[in-house]
């Protein structure tokens, strides 16, 4: 029987040991419900936490999540409109490795 995992997250960054970004929806889990926590991990240690409001995330429910690099930091766009910006706490102009983690499936990315 599969573990029933509390959410999932995307980690952009160079590697690893280093996201620039990290967003991390939570159905329910560490105390919290419906909730967004954004981070950025810098050399293997986790920054500190953000958490920009919004949700837009439905349980077995397909998504579209946007997330841009930009000179202002990372614009995310959640499936619900809700708009926020995280800061690119690497400083880099672009980032190679790109991940999710738990119960998510993916059927499609668009890079532009």
């Amino acid at each position: 029987m599969a573990k029933i995992r509390p959410g999932f997250s995307v980690n952009i960054g160079h590697n690893g040991e280093n996201y620039a970004f990290h967003l991390n929806p939570r159905f329910d889990a560490y105390g919290m419900s419906n909730t967004i926590v954004c981070n950025s991990l810098e050399k293997g240690c986790w920054q500190e936490e953000v958490f920009p409001g919004g949700f837009g995330f439905f349980k077995g429910e397909n998504f579209k999540l946007i997330i841009k690099l930009t000179c202002g930091g990372f614009l995310i766009t959640l499936p619900d409109g809700f708009q926020f910006t995280f800061p690119n706490r690497l400083h880099a102009d672009e980032y190679s490795h790109f991940c999710f983690n738990g119960d998510v499936s993916i059927r499609s990315i668009q890079i532009y």
